[in-house]
């Protein structure tokens, strides 16, 4: 049964895919979550190679989050063609806390830039309740891996998707900046024209 629950709970991957308004984070999104049931599911040697499918699981997982928290989106095609490689090298040599301090590393710069410096727009709602997921993601992912690892594994599944649901709900493309004093006194001189 647990090891049901582990598989399916990858089906989480439908809520961001879902809400995603880019071709690209909808095929992200949903490529991990059924990456990871193919992971999960052990399939026989004979049609899923377990160490090739583990490693696809393990890269994409952690392109997810490095592709998510990076706004604006131009930014994103540059984070991935930097990240990649050294994503690929780091999990094929088997570093996970290597990979795990990168990928905070990233998540704390891109919340400072949201957050101290206001460089995007925020839902202060959603926002804190990104961060209470993505600790629970977490905890269960690392924390408690090896007490009832499906059960666990399968709420970081959850926390996991659901905490890219809610970043993407709670961040808003950069601000723009205020419009010049001169550029109100156009627009407002303009609409005074009779036409």
């Amino acid at each position: 049964m647990s090891e049901w629950f582990c598989t399916l709970t990858n089906l989480m991957c439908v809520l961001p895919t879902w809400y995603a308004h880019r071709v690209c984070d909808k095929v992200l999104y949903l490529g991990t979550g059924l990456v990871s049931i193919l992971y999960h599911i052990n399939l026989p040697k004979t049609i899923i190679d377990y160490h090739a499918i583990r490693f696809v699981d393990l890269v994409l997982s952690d392109i997810c989050i490095y592709w998510t928290v990076t706004i604006p989106d131009k930014y994103k095609d540059n984070v991935l063609m930097i990240t990649l490689p050294i994503e690929l090298y780091i999990t094929r040599v088997g570093y996970p806390y290597v990979r795990l301090y990168l990928v905070t590393v990233w998540v704390l710069v891109n919340l400072v830039r949201i957050v101290i410096f206001k460089k995007v727009n925020v839902n202060r709602k959603f926002l804190g309740c990104t961060m209470a997921t993505s600790i629970l993601d977490l905890t269960f992912y690392e924390g408690l891996r090896t007490v009832n690892y499906n059960w666990f594994h399968g709420l970081h599944h959850i926390f996991g998707f659901l905490s890219i649901y809610l970043y993407n709900r709670s961040a808003r493309e950069p601000v723009s900046p205020a419009p010049s004093p001169s550029h109100r006194r156009i627009v407002s001189d303009l609409s005074t024209l009779d036409l």
